[in-house]
């Protein structure tokens, strides 16, 4: 009780990041969702941003698509009317959802924002959705390209959820392609830098 306010949030955020960590997504979000009670409450913008990605996170790991398509959308607008602008990571984690859902149109559409924003910030967090990469272009049936950029998703290494949904998609692409393509455009893929990643997801 005797933390500062901003300490208790980002035990929120601690606290629903572990529990993803562990796989433990009904928990995650309900203390995502109470920290996001709890930011709001206290006026505290920004890291309702990382909370609500999380929240995300565990909605998309429960099949909750629609659940996370809103709260993205509600994000992205909660950004544009405080700050100007949807954060870059909070636009990626809509591309996320959206390609999850098999929304190739509006997941290109999406991409191409989060890739413009990650450029102004000097690719900070492209790493973070690089499973949507992947899955645009699993959807579309670019299987070649798929596997290069899960390539580079798994070298990025962001994050359990990342590694968790890339290991998921390294299992599709065995089935459409034998082990020594897959292993190759894997390792073609390490190698890739951020330019490159943009050009062929899109």
């Amino acid at each position: 009780e005797a933390w500062p306010v901003r300490a208790k949030v980002w035990r929120f955020l601690a606290e629903a990041a572990m529990r993803i960590a562990q796989g433990r997504f009904d928990e995650a979000l309900s203390v995502a969702e109470a920290g996001l009670v709890f930011a709001r409450s206290n006026g505290l913008v920004y890291p309702m941003a990382f909370l609500t990605r999380y929240t995300i996170i565990a909605e998309l790991a429960l099949g909750r698509l629609d659940n996370a398509l809103r709260r993205s959308r509600e994000e992205i607008d909660a950004e544009c009317r405080w700050r100007g602008r949807a954060l870059e990571f909070t636009l990626g984690t809509h591309a996320e959802v959206l390609t999850r859902q098999g929304r190739g149109a509006e997941a290109r559409l999406a991409l191409a924002e989060f890739f413009e924003a990650s450029r102004r910030s000097g690719w900070h967090r492209f790493g973070q959705c690089g499973s949507a990469y992947v899955e645009l272009a699993f959807h579309e049936q670019r299987h070649s390209s798929a596997a290069t950029l899960l390539g580079y998703a798994r070298a990025a290494g962001w994050g359990t959820d990342q590694r968790r949904r890339c290991a998921e998609l390294l299992a599709e692409l065995e089935t459409v392609l034998d082990a020594e393509t897959l292993d190759r455009l894997l390792a073609r893929g390490e190698a890739l830098d951020e330019e490159a990643v943009c050009a062929l997801t899109l």
